[in-house]
Formats: C-alpha cells, structure tokens, sequence
C-alpha cells in the first residue's frame, strides 16, 4: 500500500527534485524487495507436491505462468525495465 502512495505522489508534476529522488529511491527499494520474494517464490514452489511431481525445472514454469504468480511479475519487473 505504501509503494502505491509513493508511486501516486510521484506522479506530482509539483514535487521538486529532492521529492522525486526520494519517490524513487522508495520504488527502488520496494521493488527490490518484492523480487527478492518473487525468486524466493520460484526456487521453492516445488517443495509443492504440485509442483514437485512435474520436475525442478517445469514445475518451477508451471508456477509462473499461474495468475497470482503473473500478477507479481507484471507488478515488479516494471521499475527494472526502466533503469
């Protein structure tokens, strides 16, 4: 929720530079730590049952392309494109 306001208040064509910076090294930061958790999410979804009977490497892909799974993706890998 605090990414989302920062994200908001950053988009304030009055905001000086120091307020961008600030907006920005927030987003840096959140974002980070949602990838962080993101690959976390990859390297143990096959202790699943689920996703463990389909093998390390396609269990790990079956998990991706899941809706929760695309959903964080398309959230965090948005500010990494940018830089």
């Amino acid at each position: 929720r605090k990414d989302l306001i920062a994200f908001v208040v950053s988009t304030e064509p009055d905001l000086n530079s120091h307020q961008q910076h600030v907006c920005y090294i927030w987003e840096g930061v959140t974002s980070t730590i949602f990838l962080i958790e993101y690959i976390t999410r990859l390297m143990v979804v096959t202790e699943a049952r689920k996703y463990l009977e389909k093998g390390p490497i396609v269990g790990r892909l079956s998990y991706a392309v899941t809706g929760p799974a695309l959903i964080d993706f398309l959230a965090t890998f948005p500010f990494f494109i940018e830089l």
